[in-house]
């Protein structure tokens, strides 16, 4: 099963933020496949919104979810085993793929390669590059907290460090959104595509879904 998501075009409006804009015309698409059920108890409600402008993407996440943990600072290190959102994009067919991962509190990591093994992590500069905002609120009922936090990323196409991206109107690529916490004391692992694996693998590019770029 291979979904479609549309990259909405986000027009640049006076007095607007990035993120508001991109919450003004884009959908919230959830991330809800339990591609390994029964291995948790407590799973996180998350959904994403995608937009472009003309030479970058704008991304954002939104969380709810009882186990929380952010304590990875420094980038391209294991934001992963934190409460963590995930995009993965192939621009070309059966080329290599980027792996852009953000743990809640907005340190980010970022990789190209063809498989899991062997990846190129991107450059602090490259990393610097991405604006991100960040946002996490705790409210209780009773002795259990609810964390809600959120992500917006801004991303130049050319933090996509190995190809000179440049979304043509119509043009499809593929990818994945994916929500996980590997060290939360309850792991999960979400995905927007379904992944086919015996156990957690988020790198499998042949269950990517299908982006699609406005016309």
């Amino acid at each position: 099963m291979m979904k479609q998501v549309e990259v909405y075009r986000v027009s640049r409006v006076p007095g607007h933020s990035p993120a508001e804009r991109l919450r003004h015309v884009a959908p919230a698409i959830t991330i809800a496949e339990e591609n390994w059920p029964g291995m948790s108890t407590g799973l996180p409600l998350t959904c994403f919104r995608i937009g472009r402008e003309d030479d970058r993407l704008l991304l954002a996440f939104e969380v709810k979810e009882r186990q929380f943990r952010a304590t990875e600072q420094e980038d391209n290190g294991r934001v992963w085993e934190d409460s963590c959102v995930e995009f993965f994009l192939q621009p070309g067919a059966g080329g290599g793929y980027y792996n852009l991962e953000c743990n809640a509190a907005g340190t980010l990591l970022l990789a190209h390669g063809r498989g899991r093994e062997g990846r190129e992590m991107a450059s602090m500069e490259v990393l610097a590059s991405i604006a991100r905002e960040t946002r996490v609120e705790v409210t209780r009922r009773g002795e259990e907290p609810l964390y809600r936090w959120s992500v917006f990323l801004d991303i130049p196409f050319s933090a996509f460090f190995r190809h000179r991206l440049a979304p043509r109107p119509g043009e499809r690529m593929r990818g994945n959104f994916y929500k996980c916490g590997d060290k939360l004391p309850d792991p999960h692992f979400l995905s927007w595509n379904p992944v086919i694996a015996v156990s957690p693998d988020f790198h499998r590019p042949e269950c990517f879904g299908e982006l699609v770029f406005p016309l």
